[in-house]
């Protein structure tokens, strides 16, 4: 199960990049895996922070990473579809990792 591998290695790299923000590997009903990443800090009045989520799926079939935003309503905010090779020439970071440094820094 090579999709569990490449989960497994955007977990490291979220750790890595992104301290403030909390990964968890998560078994769907069906035949899968997803990741769940979410802020360290929340605020319970929603002050000074989103309560929001992200969700990770990884088809490695076609090398299509799937990242989708939640509000704490499970509202949809944003879906976005990329490749996991994909890089930043000017950083050198994966694009995920722009994503979610985009996502959670505007928030946390």
């Amino acid at each position: 199960m090579s999709e569990l591998r490449f989960l497994n290695e955007i977990v490291e790299n979220i750790k890595q990049e992104i301290p403030e923000v909390q990964v968890s590997l998560h078994k769907r009903h069906s035949d899968g895996n997803f990741l769940k990443v979410e802020s360290r800090i929340l605020d319970p009045q929603l002050l000074y922070s989103v309560n929001s989520f992200a969700i990770l799926t990884y088809d490695d079939s076609q090398d299509i990473l799937s990242i989708s935003v939640f509000s704490y309503k499970c509202d949809v905010l944003s879906n976005a579809t990329l490749r996991f090779y994909d890089r930043d020439d000017e950083r050198g970071l994966p694009t995920y990792i722009l994503l979610l440094l985009q996502i959670f820094r505007e928030t946390v």
